[in-house]
């Protein structure tokens, strides 16, 4: 099982008593054993740790830009994609941005989203040439979540993304479809997912699996409120702005910063 679920009790609580909004995915076949392999190679990582050995961060990179997680027998079709930090190519976001070069339709799902510049000109550059659908998070356990997202909406709406905020709840999911490739699992779309933490990405490549999350994603966007570039227009004054801005450049250290300077 994969996805972005935390495990907690009170995490599973309906949206009444303050639940999450997430994903979680069960998954049989081949690319099990590539999620076998990784936890091996990451538990053997942490008891090297564990013993204060030197160099363990380079090893960390190695790790990932080493790994190679196609699953036997699916012809490159099911990927069990990584993540860490100092890492480029054979990171899960290279192989995002690989599908994103020529990609005609972008739907994602994601709690989090402060992508880095590169990437949010290749989605307004889809958006320009096809379709973006962006679901982000109306409600948040850190505020300044939410408001370093939208002081990245402009570009993005003005090149012709559609973007929506869920309402029902906290909003946790970390989902990607492009064209017909599937991305689910930990990676939120921020700087951090993509340039620091260890992440776990299993990218599908089937049409039907892709029609059938978008409309997971249709039923949340009529649960979620529209960002239209006139509400953003209204919603973006001066001091609002100001704001968004203080909570993207703290949200680059540490979210828990963000929280507390929001606090």
């Amino acid at each position: 099982m994969t996805g972005g679920a935390n495990v907690s009790d009170h995490y599973f609580a309906i949206p009444a008593d303050n639940g999450w909004c997430d994903l979680s995915v069960l998954i049989e076949g081949a690319v099990v054993e590539q999620f076998l392999r990784w936890f091996d190679l990451l538990q053997k990582w942490v008891a090297n740790e564990a013993k204060g050995r030197t160099s363990q961060l380079r090893r960390l990179r190695d790790i990932v830009k080493d790994w190679d997680g196609e699953a036997e027998g699916t012809d490159g079709k099911v990927r069990l994609l990584v993540g860490g930090p100092l890492v480029r190519r054979g990171h899960w976001a290279w192989c995002l941005r690989q599908d994103l070069v020529k990609a005609k339709r972008l739907d994602t799902v994601s709690a989090y989203f402060s992508p880095p510049r590169s990437y949010r000109r290749q989605m307004a550059q889809v958006a320009r040439r096809g379709e973006v659908r962006m679901i982000m998070a109306g409600k948040s356990d850190i505020s300044a979540a939410v408001d370093m997202a939208r002081l990245l909406y402009g570009k993005l709406l003005r090149a012709g993304a559609k973007i929506a905020e869920f309402q029902p709840c906290k909003l946790h999911m970390k989902l990607m479809v492009v064209d017909d490739a599937s991305y689910v699992g930990s990676a939120n779309l921020d700087k951090r997912s993509f340039r620091i933490n260890v992440e776990l990405m299993v990218r599908i490549e089937d049409a039907g699996l892709a029609a059938k999350l978008r409309e997971l994603m249709d039923h949340m966007e009529a649960s979620s409120t529209p960002m239209t570039r006139e509400r953003y227009e209204r919603e973006s004054t001066f001091i609002n702005r100001m704001r968004w801005r203080f909570a993207y450049w703290m949200s680059l250290a540490d979210y828990r910063i963000s929280k507390v300077s929001a606090g």
